[in-house]
């Protein structure tokens, strides 16, 4: 029998990273975050969003042989029927966790999509990974749902309004998934973003980041959200452009963007616990609990 940690390796570390840290974020920016929370945070993360990229690993084993062949399948750890039946195991429970974790409504079924978009995206016959931009909207939505289902589950009484903030973060996401395929071109085929584009994909993000800010100061949210994720964007942008000037180096910034998100995701959910702690204090908070 394979060792568990090769099942485990079939779920990328930064993806079970930012699903459990953004799951946390929604939940302190509803001042909400006990106990309870990090156990949701670690059913989301450990079972629907390791579902969605687990199943992935198997949908893809093939061309991860040519891009990661040190990956679970491509190496010999695991077999593909092994993959697919943890796979399978996951899918189960990311459909029956959520029903003894939150109550019948919009929320059951954000949390219901998550594994809903992992079969879509890579399951036949709706393979979503081949057919893009569906595919860019398929793991946006994957990626910006813990964050708000944290905020959802644990918001009471007047609370800011953040659907502009996950708007913005969602777009983001539409604008950097596709740097993905840089790194992933060899193996993909016709299908693959950068082959498509080549050069130009860089400037697509970098244009979509600059819609994204314009529409983010056109919404309404609090302002240290606003400034948080507008300095977001500008690291980005910088990262972005820095990689222009260095063709060779290009195979790497979607990964270096994905180490700027979480180095902020982590600098804010340490900052937002000391704010409700009342260690600091800003009125640039400008609203938020």
């Amino acid at each position: 029998m394979p060792p568990v940690k090769a099942y485990l390796q079939l779920f990328r570390p930064d993806a079970a990273l930012i699903s459990f840290a953004t799951y946390l974020v929604g939940a302190v920016l509803a001042n909400g975050l006990d106990l309870m929370d990090v156990a949701a945070a670690f059913l989301i993360t450990g079972f629907s969003t390791n579902f969605c990229y687990s199943f992935n690993s198997w949908a893809d084993w093939e061309t991860d042989a040519v891009n990661k062949p040190h990956r679970p399948i491509p190496s010999g750890k695991l077999t593909p029927r092994q993959a697919l039946n943890y796979s399978m195991f996951l899918l189960a429970a990311s459909l029956v966790y959520p029903f003894f974790l939150v109550r019948p409504g919009w929320i059951l079924g954000a949390y219901l999509l998550l594994p809903l978009l992992g079969v879509s995206y890579s399951g036949k016959p709706f393979s979503l990974k081949l057919r893009p931009p569906a595919s860019v909207f398929a793991v946006s939505g994957g990626l910006v749902i813990p964050i708000i289902v944290g905020y959802y589950s644990n918001v009471q009484g007047a609370a800011p309004d953040l659907r502009a903030f996950f708007l913005a973060l969602f777009v983001y996401c539409l604008a950097i998934i596709p740097l993905k395929d840089i790194e992933d071109e060899r193996g993909d085929g016709d299908w693959n973003l950068y082959a498509k584009y080549g050069a130009r994909l860089p400037y697509y993000a970098l244009a979509g980041l600059l819609i994204d800010a314009a529409l983010l100061l056109a919404l309404p949210a609090p302002p240290l959200l606003k400034a948080g994720l507008l300095l977001l964007f500008l690291l980005t942008g910088l990262m972005i452009r820095w990689h222009l000037a260095r063709p060779d180096q290009m195979g790497f910034l979607y990964r270096r963007n994905i180490h700027i998100v979480e180095a902020g995701g982590a600098l804010f959910l340490g900052w937002q616990v000391l704010y409700n702690q009342g260690v600091i204090s800003l009125s640039l908070m400008g609203g938020l609990p």
